[in-house]
């Protein structure tokens, strides 16, 4: 078969598009299907954007737009928890401020009761070293609440604590 017969053969017109057609190429036979005749200004049909129908589309759309929705509902929980966590932790760490101070109260009020009762000045080791600390104790404290909060009354009111050296002024018990 010359090659002028294989392209005539190739290039014969199916009987039906959409058939298949026998096609001889360098002796070897193949298959190869027809396409169909497209009419003169016919539209074709664009194949790589498939076309949904309105109800598959409108419901697609309609999950989108929830799925989005929830999206920012979360987000805001998630920020309002943020939030709260972080008040939660400034408050914790206040209570432990105002324990630190009750801790230094404790200490200061043992020491004067055991120097009144013996009049020994080891026992004022105790106050002593409380009164030290208890300005650092309020300056933190009043760093760490707001002054419009209802925690602040308690911090606010002792500014300093009594400068004497010891308690002398108090009456003094004779020991038995």
């Amino acid at each position: 078969m010359s090659r002028a017969e294989i392209i005539a053969r190739a290039s014969a017109p199916a009987t039906k598009p959409g058939h298949w057609r026998r096609c001889t190429i360098f002796g070897t036979e193949t298959l190869n299907m027809t396409q169909p005749a497209v009419a003169r200004g016919a539209r074709r049909v664009s194949r790589s954007i498939p076309v949904l129908p309105g109800g598959t589309l409108a419901g697609f759309v309609v999950a989108l737009l929830a799925v989005g929705i929830i999206g920012i509902f979360t987000y805001r929980s998630l920020q309002t928890r943020e939030e709260a966590v972080e008040r939660v932790t400034h408050t914790l760490l206040v209570i432990e401020r105002f324990e630190a101070l009750q801790s230094n109260l404790k200490d200061a009020e043992t020491g004067q009761r055991g120097y009144l009762l013996t009049g020994e000045e080891r026992y004022l080791e105790p106050y002593t070293n409380a009164r030290t600390s208890l300005a650092g104790v309020f300056k933190d404290l009043r760093s760490q609440v707001s002054p419009t909060s209802e925690a602040a009354a308690p911090v606010g009111r002792p500014r300093t604590v009594r400068q004497g050296k010891k308690p002398t002024n108090w009456p003094r018990r004779s020991r038995c």
